[in-house]
């Protein structure tokens, strides 16, 4: 199939993915099918996705017999035969009654992976398909993440600066008063607290952004460019920053203490003590290890993973009198303290720490594969 050679990039073909031996085969077309739709239905996707029958027909004409395939070469010659720019294929595994999905995309001009997402599933075949949608979704966000990344956006306030594009997305969140805390904690029992409008970050920084800013990956889970970068301290956080902002014409930071429990919460006086441990990465839930951001459900701003997948740096100083040393008004926590606090527990957090209220202090200085961090402006 010939295609107009400057538009060749937006066209994507979904190839049923290869299953293992002990898999039933079958189910490779439903699995196929479901990420395919779901990405012809992804409003602003940015790809359009060629049909099943005209794969067939076209893998038919060329004679061309195999049409799964989950390694970049062989996917890269049949998107060659499609005429598409991108590849998805994928692989389905089990061990014992677990599934373990992977779905990559593959470009085609250069043989390279744009994306991978991978989740388990000890499912029946209903939830397994949802499982691929679900990843499809990520997939497609990883891969306009990456590219938006990998450009250079021109920011002009007057005095020529340009800015790298990170493709960082933030919530607008509307200010006003709240009950910060909990009421039968002794380290911060609940009080009124009222905030100015802020914007938020949607999603944690990843890996990604980190790395195409500051030219390396410090990450144990160094794998996935979606997942959120890691093992930073609050003092690499700031060089982060720092960096970004001289270039910026907005002025980023980590959010306070106050703002991180408002966003959480839901820019509400919710009083929800605990998190969702269905909805969130945990121990329970993780498999041990960080997932893409925004891979599970948003809370009621449309803001995710505030609970669970890393612990988020805020700007705060630590203090177990946490209402005693701040104002009402913006409260930006104690002067000076020895221990920055971190807030929303990890994919490691075990069900003690899946509180919203709940906080640690940590030494700004140490870095772990259980933090990371969102950012505010």
């Amino acid at each position: 199939m010939q295609r107009d050679p400057a538009s060749v990039h937006n066209y994507i073909a979904v190839l049923d993915p290869e299953v293992t031996v002990i898999v039933d085969k079958s189910i490779s077309r439903p699995l196929g099918e479901s990420i395919r739709n779901q990405i012809v239905n992804m409003p602003d996707s940015g790809y359009e996705v060629i049909d099943r029958a005209n794969m067939d027909k076209i893998f038919t004409e060329q004679g061309f017999q195999q049409t799964v395939c989950s390694q970049p070469g062989c996917a890269v010659e049949l998107g060659k035969i499609l005429g598409v720019g991108k590849i998805v294929t994928g692989t389905v595994s089990r061990v014992g009654q677990t599934y373990y999905v992977s779905i990559s995309l593959i470009n085609v001009e250069n043989g390279k992976i744009a994306g991978i997402v991978e989740d388990t599933c000890k499912c029946e075949l209903d939830e397994l398909i949802s499982v691929c949608r679900h990843l499809a979704i990520n997939l497609i966000k990883t891969s306009n993440a990456r590219k938006a990344a990998a450009e250079d956006a021109e920011i002009t306030d007057g005095v020529s600066k340009k800015e790298v594009s990170l493709g960082l997305d933030f919530v607008a969140v509307h200010g006003g008063c709240f009950k910060m805390g909990y009421a039968e904690s002794t380290e911060m029992p609940m009080h009124e607290v009222c905030l100015d409008d802020f914007n938020i970050g949607k999603y944690e920084v990843t890996q990604a952004q980190w790395e195409k800013l500051m030219g390396s990956n410090p990450s144990f889970f160094n794998n996935c460019p979606a997942c959120p970068v890691e093992n930073v301290s609050y003092d690499e956080i700031q060089e982060f920053i720092a960096k970004l902002n001289k270039s910026s014409i907005r002025t980023y930071k980590l959010p306070t203490e106050a703002q991180w429990e408002y966003a959480a919460k839901g820019g509400t006086n919710s009083l929800v003590l605990t998190g969702v441990k269905e909805g969130i990465w945990n121990k329970d839930t993780s498999g041990g290890k960080t997932h893409s951001v925004g891979g599970l459900n948003p809370n009621s701003l449309g803001i995710y993973d505030m609970m669970g997948n890393v612990w988020e740096w805020v700007t705060d100083w630590y203090s177990k009198q946490y209402n005693k040393q701040s104002l009402k008004k913006n409260p930006l926590g104690p002067d000076r303290g020895r221990l920055k606090v971190i807030r929303g527990g990890c994919w490691n957090s075990a069900g003690d720490e899946l509180y919203l209220y709940i906080r640690k202090g940590m030494d700004p200085a140490v870095k772990n594969r259980s933090n990371g961090f969102r950012l505010v402006y």
